[in-house]
């Protein structure tokens, strides 16, 4: 078991202290404390990375479906959002949902024009 402490200051507010711990299959002898702390790190970027942008910019923590399989369902297709997002080049996620409101830009993101057939 390992004992992680965080300190932060947010911009201008009081400071804050959190205490975590982790559980770990490795012996004393076995940790390098540089190794862990990357970790560490390398899993909140994730945190950071993906769910914040599903949680504020897609809303999901708001969502109201909770029963089936919607909730995956709505989940992956944040995801494809995103990524196609990403991929057409847009670094602020925030900003480009926005301006892909528009049913045709957001066909777009994936190549498909409405002049195309569509094959069913």
């Amino acid at each position: 078991m390992v004992r992680i402490e965080r300190h932060r200051r947010p911009h201008g507010r009081e400071g804050s202290r959190e205490v975590v711990f982790a559980i770990i299959d490795l012996d004393t002898h076995q940790v390098c404390l540089a190794e862990l702390a990357a970790h560490v790190r390398g899993y909140w970027t994730v945190e950071k990375r993906v769910h914040y942008v599903r949680d504020v910019t897609f809303k999901e923590d708001a969502r109201r479906t909770r029963s089936g399989t919607a909730p995956v369902v709505l989940g992956c297709l944040t995801d494809i959002v995103r990524q196609a997002l990403t991929a057409a080049g847009w670094k602020n996620l925030a900003s480009g949902r926005r301006a892909h409101t528009d049913p045709d830009k957001a066909l777009g993101l994936r190549g498909i024009t409405r002049d195309q057939p569509v094959w069913i």
